[in-house]
């Protein structure tokens, strides 16, 4: 379980495997396998586990080159 991060950068997060429930700001998300969810900047969110199986995830961000 990851609470309550922030980042500074826009992320992208997308389930590979498992169930997963994603907090935006009190909003909850239960995204389907290969579904994609973005995250902008300085919002606080978590990602949870809610399966009986492992869950796995790919996420990336979007750091601008200055």
């Amino acid at each position: 379980m990851w609470e309550n991060y922030v980042h500074s950068v826009d992320e992208v997060v997308m389930v590979l495997e498992g169930e997963l429930e994603l907090e935006l700001q009190g909003r909850r998300f239960r995204p389907k396998i290969g579904e994609e969810v973005f995250i902008p900047a300085h919002v606080t969110h978590s990602v949870r586990n809610v399966g009986g199986t492992t869950a796995r995830w790919l996420y990336g961000y979007n750091v601008r080159e200055s």
